[in-house]
């Protein structure tokens, strides 16, 4: 037996957990005003703010506690190495880009081997290159911090094509950084840096962890519920610029992997309330993920984790998360979606900023529904696959010799009824329903026959009704 534990010792001895973080400092500069800073800043800073934001940003390193840690809007080389005294990091690597007014920087417990920028054509921001040596290992990040969305697409696939060209898809690395670029950003009509150039989606849907291949990439947003997805506010809106993206090689059973599920936003009650981050320590949270030398294991799924139909959803009894398959998303409207399956109950999903198109079939992961006044909709999901276009017309109600008013068809969308409108109903051949307009220069301004095209079947506030969504069409005949 005393043999069997000297053998297995050693392995057990040497395993190793680490954590990288990702952090944007929002214009960290020193005391000094050399002119180099941006005019805001020469006009506001002095030696006390330098002195109050750096204690701020040593608190939440030291809180965050991350093994690496890739930093963003900083101003020089003495700021980073003060970071790295206050904090405890023996190793630090920076960018000296003349024409930019903040840097990037890394904060390492582990030894850095190696440093390069690489350049960016026509950018005023390099990428930080860095390998690291973990155990026996060697561990390669890149630092971005591409150019903001004021700027086109095609400077920022200008970063991502540069930073493709360095990829060696056969070593071990990690992207992370400011990517000024959503987890989903994506256009139909032409290429976006995050999603097509680093190929972190496919057919415009980010890939899942089984969907990884050689020179693709997985982002760690995808780990979190979509609620949960924020790193930065935008007008009030969750952006999810600051990210981290890994290859197939973290995922294998060998070297150095990432520990699934492991991927947060730091946001303790000092950096944010609500949708208010504390702007006096940056505009944007940390996030960070955790790794470890040896093989990758992906975490148990939730007991009960399965395939079912969308009318298993109206079951208040169903556990979940669970998987819908080629669902076809019959209608959009700016506050969420209409999914429907032939055979199936329609069901609505709210999610303003969903990436979900009308007319394709997707696979979803449904993680959460509710009630909105009595009306189920799923509340928390994350689209798995995107299969293609569908034909949508045998979905549609017919509404020929149907009682509108039955609660089993809330929902359901018809993509044609005929009938006449007057003082806020609609009278259609076998009854009337009160009919609501979202939009409201499509309500009529009197009584008269119309065709509402694409139009809803709801319930608000146990009252069945007919919703005119910003997506229907209404003719007068």
């Amino acid at each position: 037996m005393k043999i069997y534990l000297c053998l297995l010792l050693p392995l057990w001895l040497f395993a190793q957990s680490f954590s990288v973080a990702s952090y944007n400092l929002f214009n960290l500069f020193d005391g000094t005003v050399q002119g180099s800073e941006y005019p805001d800043f020469q006009r506001n800073w002095s030696g006390h703010s330098y002195k109050q934001k750096l204690d701020k940003i040593v608190h939440v390193l030291q809180k965050l506690d991350a093994d690496i840690v890739a930093l963003q809007e900083v101003e020089n080389r003495g700021v980073v190495h003060k970071l790295a005294q206050r904090c405890g990091y023996p190793h630090f690597a920076v960018t000296s880009m003349e024409d930019s007014a903040i840097q990037l920087g890394f904060l390492s417990r582990f030894p850095i081997t190696y440093t390069r920028e690489i350049k960016v054509p026509e950018a005023s921001r390099n990428i930080l290159q860095i390998r690291v040596s973990v155990q026996e290992h060697t561990l390669e990040l890149f630092n971005n911090h591409w150019r903001s969305r004021r700027g086109p697409e095609k400077e920022r696939i200008a970063y991502a094509k540069a930073l493709r060209k360095e990829l060696d898809p056969s070593r071990e690395y990690i992207l992370l950084g400011d990517f000024n670029s959503n987890y989903d950003t994506g256009f139909a009509d032409r290429p976006s840096g995050i999603g097509d150039i680093l190929r972190t989606q496919q057919n415009k849907i980010p890939l899942t962890q089984s969907q990884l291949r050689l020179s693709t990439h997985y982002n760690l947003w995808l780990e979190l519920p979509l609620r949960q997805r924020f790193s930065y506010f935008y007008r009030g809106r969750p952006q999810t610029l600051d990210a981290i993206l890994l290859p197939a090689t973290l995922f294998d059973r060998k070297g150095l992997s990432y520990t699934d599920n492991s991927f947060a936003v730091f946001k303790p009650e000092f950096l944010i309330k609500g949708k208010r981050i504390n702007k006096s320590y940056s505009d944007h949270l940390p996030v960070y993920a955790r790794f470890h030398t040896g093989a990758f294991e992906q975490k148990a799924l939730p007991e009960g984790y399965g395939t079912v139909p969308i009318d298993a959803l109206y079951k208040t009894s169903t556990r979940l998360p669970k998987r819908l398959e080629k669902v076809v998303v019959l209608q959009r409207d700016r506050y969420g979606a209409v999914i429907k399956k032939q055979g199936s109950k329609a069901i609505y999903i709210y999610e303003p900023d969903n990436a979900l198109k009308k007319g394709y079939r997707y696979d979803l992961l449904v993680y959460e529904t509710g009630n909105y006044h009595g009306v189920r909709e799923i509340k928390r999901y994350t689209p798995l696959r995107r299969h293609g276009t569908a034909p949508t017309a045998p979905l549609y109600l017919d509404p020929r010799g149907k009682d509108l008013n039955d609660p089993e068809l809330i929902h359901e969308v018809i993509f044609s009824l005929r009938g006449r409108y007057e003082s806020g109903r609609f009278y259609y051949e076998g009854g009337s329903l009160p009919v609501y307009f979202r939009d409201k220069t499509k309500k009529p301004r009197r009584a008269t026959a119309i065709i509402l095209k694409d139009v809803r079947i709801h319930r608000y506030k146990g009252t069945v009704q007919l919703l005119v969504t910003h997506s229907s069409e209404v003719i007068i005949p």
